[in-house]
């Protein structure tokens, strides 16, 4: 089985740990590292950031 990195990082895939349990081989392709330049942890500051982005032009 082939299959990418999903769900929660760090987790471990529910269809990895099913197919080792079967005894299934299986190709796991990682999560890329992404460096986003804008990350947000609420609505609000999406908002704002929006609002920043749009008056700048």
């Amino acid at each position: 089985m082939i299959t990418k990195e999903s769900g929660k990082v760090g987790a471990v895939d529910e269809k990895l740990e099913a197919a080792l349990e079967c005894g299934i081989e299986t190709i796991m392709i990682s999560r890329p590292d992404v460096d986003y330049q804008n990350a947000h942890s609420s609505f609000d500051h999406v908002i704002a950031e929006l609002n920043k982005q749009l008056n700048q032009n």
